[in-house]
């Protein structure tokens, strides 16, 4: 399984941690699918994801910066329908304890949606750039 092809069934665990799937975060997924993580619809990605645990998910991460851009985009999921539920909070902090990222980078996703969520997101921090350059999605 690829790094692309996990960070989406993580991304899909996020749509599916509330038990709604709304349909900004269907565009979200959606975008995943074009972006080569091949699945066939959302609906097997959602499909697959129930299928996987999170633990054997993040197994399969072997580069620290693919840890922390998956994290960045589920954080990101999380918050794609302008609500945070707590059954979501939940997995997202299981999920940053199974990536250990520090927590100098824990602060830079923080951020990062906050400067997003205010519309203050004009370009990436150097640290998201940074880790992006050193990650395989770079190559994709």
């Amino acid at each position: 399984m690829t790094p692309r092809q996990v960070a989406a069934l993580l991304l899909a665990k996020m749509a599916l941690a509330d038990e709604i799937i709304d349909p900004s975060e269907r565009a979200f997924l959606q975008d995943m699918l074009h972006e080569g993580a091949e699945f066939a619809s959302v609906d097997a990605l959602l499909a697959s994801a129930r299928e996987n645990s999170l633990e054997s998910l993040v197994e399969r991460l072997e580069l620290y910066p693919d840890r922390f851009l998956i994290a960045l985009r589920v954080f990101l999921m999380a918050r794609i329908d302008q609500h945070l539920d707590a059954r979501e909070e939940a997995l997202f902090q299981k999920l940053l304890t199974l990536l250990h990222l520090t927590a100098d980078d824990r602060l830079v996703i923080e951020r990062t949606d906050l400067d997003a969520r205010s519309g203050q997101l004009t370009e990436a921090s150097p640290r998201v750039e940074e880790m992006f350059l050193a990650s395989s999605f770079c190559d994709d």
